[in-house]
């Protein structure tokens, strides 16, 4: 609520820890989630902004289609195509691909913009797997077509939508991965096919587990809220409000002992600078949750 009072749409949520994790003196990189819906940031290289020159937005169907075939396929004994394997057995029919990306509103439509349920829930995803069986799908041909979708959306949004922003898909240097479709081989392929000059690479190798990150992000975000320093936006937003203190406390058990810790940090200073960097003391490293980029 406290991001669409200020303009924005309300997702994603998360371009702070991105940006903080991410940023580089001469790299332009991009931070990748594929959860129910995929996600991105661009974080451009400290030269051209860094941190305060972010671009963010929804990207469309994530795992939501994949998990909805995975589930109907298996009478909900399966949650998802675990490492791939079901899409990595099957055929893709381009045709349903193609026809997708190519008349589906929210995937055509210029960002800034945030989506859900709402528009890639389970009715639309059992339409797409009903089409899949219509045209002679198997099971496998249905997964391979679902996940192409997934990961051709990924790249139709960099090679569509990077421009608007004076960014170009070719100084892209790296790609962090995260959410459970980074661990989808199928997908990271294809990525890596049609990205040859940019790594594809884990976002556990910052020291941050892929599936902690959200919980990370929001500590900081309450961490900054209860500092009363302004959160970064992206510059993408519907509306720049200058010094937004984005998010609200609820105080707890142990606020005043928070409170207590927020005074000594701020050491008798009446404001502190926004956070622009974030040092990683303690990295922990999921090498599973990498096998995928080996």
């Amino acid at each position: 609520m406290a991001e669409q009072a200020v303009g924005r749409q309300g997702a994603p949520l998360v371009a702070l820890i991105d940006g903080l994790l991410l940023h580089h003196p001469t790299k332009w990189r991009v931070c990748q989630n594929i959860g129910g819906i995929a996600n991105l940031c661009v974080i451009p290289p400290d030269s051209e902004g860094g941190v305060d020159a972010m671009v963010d937005w929804d990207c469309g169907p994530g795992n939501m289609f994949i998990d909805n075939a995975m589930r109907y396929f298996t009478n909900g004994e399966m949650e998802y195509d675990r490492d791939g394997e079901w899409s990595s057995r099957g055929t893709v029919r381009q045709d349903i691909v193609d026809k997708f990306l190519s008349t589906n509103k929210y995937c055509n439509h210029v960002p800034p913009k945030t989506t859900g349920r709402e528009t890639f829930g389970d009715n639309e995803g059992q339409e797409l797997l009903n089409e899949c069986l219509a045209a002679g799908c198997d099971k496998y041909d249905t997964l391979a077509t679902i996940t192409r979708i997934t990961a051709q959306n990924i790249i139709k949004q960099y090679r569509t939508f990077f421009p608007h922003f004076g960014i170009s898909v070719d100084e892209i240097a790296e790609v962090y991965m995260c959410g459970g479709g980074a661990r989808n081989p199928t997908i990271i392929k294809y990525l890596r096919e049609q990205l040859p000059g940019t790594k594809i690479r884990a976002l556990d190798e910052t020291g941050v587990p892929s599936d902690a990150k959200e919980a990370v992000s929001f500590a900081q975000q309450a961490m900054e809220t209860i500092l009363g320093r302004p959160a970064l936006v992206p510059i993408n937003s519907d509306s720049l409000v200058p010094n937004t203190i984005s998010g609200k406390i609820a105080p707890g058990r142990r606020w005043r002992e928070i409170m207590s810790s927020s005074i000594r940090f701020g050491e008798g200073r009446s404001a502190l600078p926004t956070a622009k960097e974030m040092i990683v003391e303690r990295p922990y490293t999921a090498w599973k949750a990498m096998q995928a980029f080996d």
